[in-house]
């Protein structure tokens, strides 16, 4: 069954609700140095970028769906190009916190990726 734009919208809020208990876990619980001060910050940008990531994906698909594939490689080198200047542009103004905030910035991009391709799988299913 094919999932529709609401239910992908609403299993990325879960999923960063997830993210945001094991962040609370992690930093009052352990207490961990590994969080950056940004970690809310990035998780707040994490679950925009794949919500407006959806959302043109299922505009792209009802467009032009034999295009699919090089729409989504486009999309996805433009969402690289734009975390690696945020990246870049956060290591170059708060040095002091940059390990930290690399290290959670590639943590959450890795599960955002994974979670973006099988929510995507799962949307263009009939």
């Amino acid at each position: 069954m094919r999932l529709s734009k609401t239910s992908l919208i609403i299993r990325t809020f879960i999923f960063s609700l997830c993210l945001f208990i094991m962040g609370i876990i992690e930093h009052f619980v352990l207490h961990s140095k590994f969080i950056s001060s940004q970690f809310w910050a990035l998780l707040i940008f994490f679950t925009a970028v794949t919500i407006i990531i959806f959302l043109v994906i299922a505009r792209l698909t009802e467009i032009r769906p034999g295009r699919f594939v090089s729409s989504f490689m486009l999309l996805t080198f433009v969402k690289l190009v734009c975390f690696i200047s945020v990246i870049l542009a956060y290591v170059f103004y708060n040095r002091s916190d940059a390990v930290a905030f690399i290290l959670d910035f590639f943590v959450l991009y890795v599960f955002y990726s994974v979670f973006e391709i099988i929510a995507i799988v799962s949307y263009l299913k009939k």
